[in-house]
């Protein structure tokens, strides 16, 4: 933490001052300032820095304390609108800009995004993309990930590890649950009091922007960049709720079936039982 953090925390730490505190401050400076009765020299250089000392000690207190409520703690407060420990189901509604640049050319896709989240013992996560008129749903769990392919009425099942998260959030989760915070400053997004968080491990490479008042994501920018190519991912969040725990909420976690859907396994170790042709179709691998 800089000398500069350490005095704007000291400073946010100051109690709001009352109207009366302000009401003085500004007498003082207005007995300073006001035209002398009887002629003299001018006004004392130390007693007016003293009184606009005092008026912009009240004022910087003032405007601070308009700035609350604010978290205490950003990073967990995105955390827990992202993945809260109550048990209830996170439901998020995105849009999602991809830049891709290179030497040779630049290219840009644009994708929509829903998502059901549930954290826990057993944390689970349904998504469903939308890019180029074709719709996937990816569901994740800590055994690993099923895409199923709804032109294509196919199911790809990739063992733990096999496959990163896809749903913007779940990226954002897993930035969080790191820890790597580079910096974190306030600003206003689109007139929303807001916090901008920089994640990263080794270099900034995730920045989320939350609200003051509740914590929840109103947008993720992914970058990567080398020497010859870029990626710039922005992710947008249009909505963003906790569903009680209910069994219908609960649903909307879990991957449906098709019967008649194609199936294919990628290579690698998983739980027992874990995307199985028999939960995901109902038919058996033998005859």
């Amino acid at each position: 933490m800089t000398e500069l953090e350490l005095v704007r925390r000291e400073v946010e730490a100051l109690p709001g001052a009352d109207e009366r505190a302000r009401a003085r401050a500004r007498d003082a400076l207005r007995r300073e300032l006001a035209p002398p009765r009887k002629p003299r020299r001018g006004i004392r250089p130390a007693r007016l820095v003293a009184a606009v000392a005092v008026l912009a000690a009240a004022y910087l207190v003032v405007v601070i304390a308009d700035r609350r409520p604010v978290p205490t703690d950003p990073v967990a407060a995105a955390a827990n609108a992202l993945a809260p420990t109550d048990g209830t189901v996170v439901h998020t509604i995105s849009r999602t800009s991809i830049v891709f640049r290179s030497r040779a050319r630049t290219t840009r896709a644009i994708s929509d995004d829903e998502s059901f989240f549930v954290d826990g013992r057993s944390p689970r996560l349904l998504d469903r993309t939308t890019s180029n008129r074709r719709t996937w749903l990816t569901s994740e769990t800590a055994c690993g990930t099923v895409v199923y392919d709804l032109r294509d009425n196919t199911y790809v099942v990739f063992p733990f590890g096999g496959r990163p998260p896809r749903d913007p959030a779940a990226v954002a989760r897993k930035a969080l649950r790191d820890g790597y915070v580079h910096s974190r400053e306030r600003l206003a997004f689109h007139g929303i009091p807001a916090w901008k968080i920089v994640l990263g491990r080794k270099r900034p490479t995730i920045t989320l922007v939350i609200r003051r008042d509740n914590g929840n994501p109103l947008e993720t920018i992914q970058q990567v960049v080398t020497p010859s190519v870029s990626r710039t991912e922005t992710t947008t969040y249009t909505l963003v709720e906790h569903l009680q725990r209910t069994t219908a909420a609960l649903a909307e976690t879990r991957l449906p079936a098709h019967a008649d859907a194609f199936y294919v396994r990628m290579p690698g170790r998983s739980c027992a039982h874990f995307g199985d042709i028999n939960s995901l179709t109902g038919r058996s691998t033998t005859p």
